[in-house]
């Protein structure tokens, strides 16, 4: 079953002069590029224009909050909704991109929240493969580590140095 987030404002940065932004798209593949895309998963914005309409995002078994494959952008609503139970104020921060070939990346990505119940901010850096089609994500495999994401790839942890 379908359930939906209800929409928030776009997430933005900050300049040096304190004024807020929107998340510049950047160019495909690129460190840039992924802030973008967390951007407006942060905030449950208009996922459309980020995700492909037949996305597959696949948990892993270990994540807290949320388990399993979850499919099409509302399954990406899905799993944040069930992350929203468990947590306020996520976001989601790329730290390190890697292209790993045919429209796959790993990404180390920086994640925060707050427990819903405790208040107590809590982070971690997970790993991300993606699969980019047509300029969007169309699958996303969650990793609790970048070491993990990089094998999953069929990366030489060697040559991640």
């Amino acid at each position: 079953p379908s359930r939906r987030s209800p929409a928030s404002p776009r997430k933005a940065s900050s300049t040096a002069s304190g004024i807020l932004r929107p998340v510049d798209r950047g160019t495909e593949g690129t460190l840039q590029y992924f802030r973008w895309v967390y951007a407006d998963v942060s905030e449950a914005g208009p996922l459309e224009e980020r995700w492909h309409e037949d996305v597959v995002l696949r948990q892993s078994p270990e994540m807290p909050g949320t388990a399993g494959t979850f499919t099409g952008v509302e399954g990406v609503r899905d799993t944040l909704r069930e992350l929203g139970e468990g947590w306020t104020d996520l976001g989601w921060d790329p730290l390190e991109v890697r292209e790993v070939g045919g429209d796959r990346y790993v990404l180390r990505v920086d994640v925060r929240g707050k427990g819903r119940g405790s208040g107590i901010e809590l982070g971690d850096e997970l790993g991300h493969l993606i699969e980019l089609r047509d300029g969007k994500v169309f699958r996303l495999d969650v990793y609790m580590d970048w070491e993990s994401a990089l094998r999953a790839a069929g990366v030489d942890e060697s040559e991640s140095a």
